[in-house]
């Protein structure tokens, strides 16, 4: 992998030495993308979280380890990692009385206390006291398992910020278009 740290008022001038398009998929990390939207001409926010450059799509994700925060990593759209949902056993979908909530494998329900006491440890039922009845349970399951290629080029680009950060950025000049090699 690449790596590259690039001082904030420079990080689309780098992108665009990678030339990228369509072909290409980012995700960014911990990156106020809105600052730069009108800064930054080819970039468009698409919806929340999405933005595209250059017809690459930024997936905006929020993630405060300082492993990924302030990062953007940039590879081929055919090697982007998929998420896979994975559902809860049949036993905790009967048990807990579970329905699908959505596309993207949440798992919820609601139910009342009384007469589901096995779902509670008991310090907890002893702590509800003669009125369980109105309490209730809210169950919610969502198991994200994302998957990633064993091996794929991407480039990560590290945004410097000299009000915080401590160092220097590697100058955009140093950044070549998206030819890495295989690690």
């Amino acid at each position: 992998m690449m790596n590259h740290i690039i001082d904030s008022g420079a990080l689309f001038d780098a992108i665009d030495k990678l030339k990228v398009d369509d072909n290409y998929f980012a995700i960014a990390f911990g990156i106020y993308l809105d600052y730069y939207t009108g800064k930054a001409e080819k970039l468009k926010k698409e919806s929340e979280r999405i933005y595209s450059y250059n017809g690459m799509t930024i997936m905006l994700l929020d993630c405060p380890t300082q492993y990924f925060s302030k990062r953007i990593y940039i590879m081929r759209k055919d090697d982007r990692p998929y998420i896979d949902f994975q559902e809860p056993s049949e036993d905790q979908k009967a048990e807990m009385q579970l329905k699908k909530f959505s596309e993207y494998g949440l798992w919820m329900s609601i139910q009342r206390v009384e007469g589901h006491e096995k779902a509670l440890s008991e310090e907890y039922f002893k702590k509800l006291g003669d009125e369980k009845n109105m309490y209730s349970l809210f169950h919610v399951i969502w198991a994200p398992k994302l998957f990633f290629k064993e091996k794929y080029n991407k480039i990560c680009l590290k945004v410097y910020y000299k009000t915080t950060d401590e160092g220097t950025a590697d100058p955009v000049d140093k950044i070549k278009p998206f030819e890495v090699p295989q690690e």
